[in-house]
């Protein structure tokens, strides 16, 4: 989408390390860079609807 466009700004901490490691741990389904995708968009929407909500 061009309103969130290519550039992420989330990167992953110990706590996300640690569970992304214990989801992949018979085979890597989620790459960390598609972690780091996911939840920046939800970071993105959750603010544009706290916006709306007008919270």
């Amino acid at each position: 989408r061009a309103e969130i466009g290519d550039f992420v700004e989330y990167d992953l901490d110990n706590e996300d390390e640690d569970w992304l490691e214990e989801f992949n741990s018979d085979r890597t389904i989620l790459p960390s860079e598609k972690l780091e995708i996911i939840i920046f968009k939800l970071e993105v929407f959750d603010h544009k609807a706290r916006e709306r909500a007008g919270v």
